[in-house]
């Protein structure tokens, strides 16, 4: 009988464990996957006004980050799940650019600078939500690998370079899970705060962030030429060689051609080959970020490539044609200019300004004169002489 009962109650409890495991069952959550292209941060790329937008590509990383305990007033943060992944920045010289800045932009503009901007998506498709919860993840900027490049200009007081935290809210809603919200901002210890309202909404962080500021610092190469001595041909047209290398891939750079001919001339002096050459207005460079271009300068003219990025290699040489060639201008000869001094090859750490100084100097025979003076007065008084005596012959025949 005993044994009847003991069975009874066994089975009573087994069932009992089944029927608790099922609710257990009935109640835990379907977990919940992010999505793809549902927010993004905005990248801002500075430059001057006058500059051309680069083709420059910036990248990033997004990791789970580390948890956070609750605490008085804070909820806790859950370190992030992984899978998640994040776009690119890619701009072109093509680009739009503002001059002053567009509402709802977080960026700063000084005098003289413009900006051009690009939204950077995330995809949490990949990641499974399985609790409610606030869940974090670390936001990293790679370098481009272009000198040149300020990184993260205008982030907040205290804040890590090239870095932001993104938490993602999951909520239950309805017995459901849903994600709400994704904020990015700059603080690590910066979370959100229990809310008691019964509202789903998050309370606003007072350190958000909408994305990342760069500063692209555009530099400017000019050369010039100068000719002297009582030989040297002031019209005369010589063929200038530009190779660049090291420059973002496919970037065209323009040419301020103010104190140029557009197309060298036609002179006695100009080699053939060299006479009617038009003066490019742009140096593009090809997918190696290398390009070689010719220009044609004649005395006192100069030409500037502008926007290049530091960290760029150039050279610069010159057909001297028999003359003889200095590598860079004193102001004492280029009408106030200042110094054109800097070296003719090198790489790009600041404005440069360089050229040539061609020279050629004859020596004039000294002496001639004098020597034969005498003979050339003699036979100018003889000449007087005979044609003083025949027109007075001529006059007595009268």
């Amino acid at each position: 009988m005993k044994r009847n009962v003991f069975k009874a109650l066994a089975i009573v409890m087994t069932l009992a464990l089944i029927v608790s495991f099922a609710a257990v069952a009935a109640i835990a959550y379907t977990p919940v996957a992010g999505s793809a292209n549902a927010h993004y941060f905005k990248k801002y790329l500075i430059v001057d006004q006058d500059a051309t937008v680069p083709n420059i590509t910036f990248e990033y990383s997004i990791a789970p980050g580390e948890g956070i305990p609750a605490s008085d007033g804070n909820m806790e943060v859950l370190p992030g799940i992984p899978g998640a992944t994040v776009g690119t920045a890619t701009f072109a010289s093509t680009d739009t650019t503002n001059t002053t800045v567009t509402t709802g932009d977080q960026v700063t503009l000084d005098a003289g600078e413009k900006y051009a901007t690009k939204q950077v998506y995330f995809d949490f498709s990949g990641v499974s939500f399985p609790e409610p919860g606030i869940y974090r993840y670390v936001v990293t900027e790679t370098s481009a690998g272009q000198d040149g490049v300020s990184y993260d200009t205008q982030k907040a007081a205290g804040a890590t370079d090239k870095t932001r935290y993104l938490d993602v809210y999951v909520i239950d809603e309805n017995g459901g899970l849903v994600v709400s919200e994704y904020v990015m901002h700059y603080q690590a210890d910066n979370v959100i705060t229990n809310n008691t309202s019964g509202s789903n909404n998050p309370t606003p962080l007072a350190d958000k962030s909408d994305g990342f500021v760069n500063e692209y610092s555009a530099k400017s190469l000019e050369f010039g030429k100068e000719v002297t001595g009582n030989q040297g041909s002031k019209d005369k047209y010589f063929k200038f060689t530009l190779v660049i290398s090291g420059a973002p891939a496919n970037t065209t750079y323009p040419v301020d051609l103010t104190s140029a001919s557009e197309t060298s001339g036609t002179s006695s002096a100009t080699a053939a080959a060299n006479q009617g050459q038009t003066n490019p207005t742009s140096v593009t460079v090809d997918e190696n970020g290398e390009a070689t271009v010719y220009f044609y300068l004649k005395d006192g003219e100069y030409i500037k490539v502008k926007d290049l990025l530091a960290g760029t290699s150039y050279t610069l040489t010159e057909d001297a044609e028999g003359y003889s060639a200095t590598e860079g201008i004193s102001s004492t000869v280029n009408g106030g200019k200042g110094d054109y001094t800097d070296p003719v090859s090198g790489t790009i750490d600041g404005n440069v300004k360089t050229g040539f100084e061609n020279t050629r100097q004859g020596v004039v025979p000294t002496g001639v004169l004098i020597t034969i003076a005498p003979f050339v007065i003699g036979l100018l008084l003889f000449g007087a002489v005979i044609f003083f005596i025949t027109s007075k012959r001529r006059r007595e025949a009268y």
